[in-house]
């Protein structure tokens, strides 16, 4: 878990934890709650219209899971949001091909998210797994198992990003961002 705070931004903190099965493996990461605020920019409109906002269905499938969780609890779901994807897409689709679960970057993804969102506060959960029927179903229980990651996924935060990328060797690797918008 990575924590960055309003007067300790560079300060960072990474929980990882290993489950194993028969051929099988999943590493969890989270990065908690950091509380810099950052300009909005007008043009968030242009900036959504020129994201790929293709649907993947295991970033859904990730995204209804923790939805469900949040609303079990009497939280508020999160909402999806195209600029917070993007980011999360690049950041697992740049660990899937180096085979590294990692936070780094989180400093310039969340820069990238300022440039066109307010916010208050950013988190991020990543998530490796290989051989599980149910990858998202694995990367989520991993999470919720695991404190840094649930304080994340039970935060202040109101819109959220997904992404998921297989590597080569068949293991998914996930990224969700959460961000609370002013």
């Amino acid at each position: 878990m990575k924590r960055l705070g309003i007067s300790h931004l560079g300060i960072a903190v990474l929980l990882s934890s290993l489950f194993s099965a028969v051929q099988a493996c999943e590493v969890n990461s989270a990065i908690a709650p950091t509380s810099t605020p950052q300009p909005a920019s007008p043009e968030l409109a242009q900036a959504e219209s020129a994201i790929d906002i293709r649907v993947d269905p295991m970033e859904v499938a990730v995204l209804e899971q923790i939805n469900a969780h949040r609303q079990s609890i009497g939280l508020t779901p999160l909402e999806p949001n195209p600029v917070i994807i993007a980011q999360a897409r690049e950041h697992s689709q740049r660990m899937a091909s180096e085979s590294d679960l990692n936070h780094d970057g989180f400093s310039d993804r969340v820069a990238a998210i300022a440039s066109t969102l307010s916010y208050s506060s950013a988190g991020e959960n990543v998530a490796s797994n290989q051989g599980f029927s149910d990858p998202v179903a694995q990367a989520v229980e991993g999470w919720l198992n695991s404190t840094g990651h649930r304080d994340n996924i039970e935060g202040n935060f109101n819109t959220t990003g997904i992404g998921v990328a297989q590597a080569a060797d068949g293991s998914y690797y996930f990224t969700q961002i959460f961000i609370q918008t002013r």
